[in-house]
């Protein structure tokens, strides 16, 4: 049994379609958690950070170390209240619970006997950074997978899978932050949704639903592959429009709990300066672009939470006919946020967009381009793993 079960590990890693996404993982893993160790231990980067009008205010304490806790910034202090504590605070109920319920499960299964004398802080961020860094290997196989599923090349879903892992904000990929999670749970979903498995794409799209609220966009993509088929002549069961309701009553129900626990999530989204479709929006959005050509951190700052979604925006109109759902998803991915009136995060928020890869790949055929992308895309990312290291507000 034994000798069998290393025959098939062995056949499995002689597959290149296996082998070199994985390899490209391990060393993408290596090299990002070294850099940012020695990003901490080189510089000494002093505060305040004033790319936002808002953050002088938030990054003047010195960021945590250890193991996990060197993970922890910004947004990643409530999935850690969220993992110990559950919903109690207001500001929590703007964050979704499949990543904190996860943390919590690794911190006390896993991470508590492993590391009995760490304090309860760091093993709870240990379990965060465990469950990224796992989860970004499924984000990245599925890349991989989605890319020679469209593109039909082992070379450009390589090529589509290691930008997706140079981008410039990957770098939460490996972080106590949601995107890994979101990303191996929304990347199969498409997958499935190729294959037309709609139960199974509804699924893993009310996980994803549970892990961020984008992931309820993935109906957008559900609902234009179903019209195309039925306008195709190709009609789908009617009971398959069961699974469209999946993670819209994930939504529902976790907007539902949150209300029984005294919490609303749209109230908590108010504390955070977003309202969906306020008029007012257009003027705080005029108001940080105003910001960026006044300041020299929002210079840079703020022209990348720009310049990031437009790359997104321009892959999702590039690939609008061949692959329409995967564009409606994109930039409905992009559309959400932005509709709540805040460039913040919108540089994070790109990530997700998955026809940036798909298009870059097609143009990284091109050696020039594709040294030309990879130099940049890699120095803007060191850049970003800097400012995170030290507390400064990356996305």
């Amino acid at each position: 049994m034994l000798s069998e079960r290393r025959a098939r590990l062995r056949a499995l890693w002689a597959n290149p379609t296996f082998r070199l996404p994985t390899a490209l993982w391990l060393g993408w893993v290596i090299v990002l958690l070294l850099f940012q160790w020695a990003a901490w231990l080189r510089l000494d980067v002093t505060g305040p950070d004033t790319s936002y009008g808002w953050t002088h205010e938030f990054s003047a304490d010195p960021p945590r170390t250890g193991i996990g806790a060197a993970h922890v910034r910004w947004d990643s202090y409530h999935y850690l209240r969220l993992a110990r504590l559950g919903y109690h605070d207001t500001q929590d109920a703007a964050y979704y619970p499949a990543y904190p319920v996860l943390m919590r499960g690794v911190a006390l299964g896993i991470v508590r006997p492993l590391r009995p004398g760490a304090g309860e802080i760091e093993q709870f961020a240990t379990a965060g950074l465990i469950i990224s860094v796992v989860a970004s290997l499924a984000a990245t196989w599925a890349m991989a997978a989605l890319a020679r599923a469209l593109l039909g090349d082992e070379q450009d879903a390589l090529r589509a899978t290691f930008y997706l892992l140079i981008f410039p904000t990957a770098l939460f990929l490996l972080q106590v932050y949601t995107e890994a999670l979101y990303l191996a749970l929304a990347t199969p979903a498409l997958i499935l949704l190729l294959r037309r498995r709609w139960w199974a794409t509804g699924v893993l799209a009310l996980l994803a639903t549970l892990t961020r609220a984008t992931g309820v966009l993935l109906v957008g993509a559900m609902a234009v592959h179903w019209w195309l088929d039925w306008r195709a002549g190709r009609r789908p069961p009617w009971h398959t429009l069961g699974a469209f309701l999946l993670p819209v009553l994930a939504w529902r129900v976790h907007a539902i709990l949150l209300d029984e626990a005294g919490l609303n999530m749209h109230e908590a989204q108010r504390n955070y300066g977003r309202v969906l479709f306020d008029p007012a929006n257009v003027q705080i959005i005029l108001n940080d672009l105003g910001y960026m050509l006044t300041h020299e951190m929002g210079a840079v700052h703020i022209a990348l939470d720009v310049a990031l979604p437009l790359l997104a925006a321009w892959a999702c109109w590039r690939v609008r006919h061949e692959w329409p759902g995967l564009a409606v998803y994109g930039a409905a991915s992009l559309a959400l946020p932005l509709a709540t009136g805040q460039l913040v995060s919108m540089n994070r928020y790109a990530l997700i967009v998955l026809p940036i890869y798909l298009v870059l790949a097609r143009l990284g055929r091109h050696p020039l381009f594709d040294r030309l992308w990879t130099l940049g895309s890699v120095l803007l990312l060191a850049l970003y793993l800097v400012g995170f290291a030290h507390g400064y507000w990356t996305g």
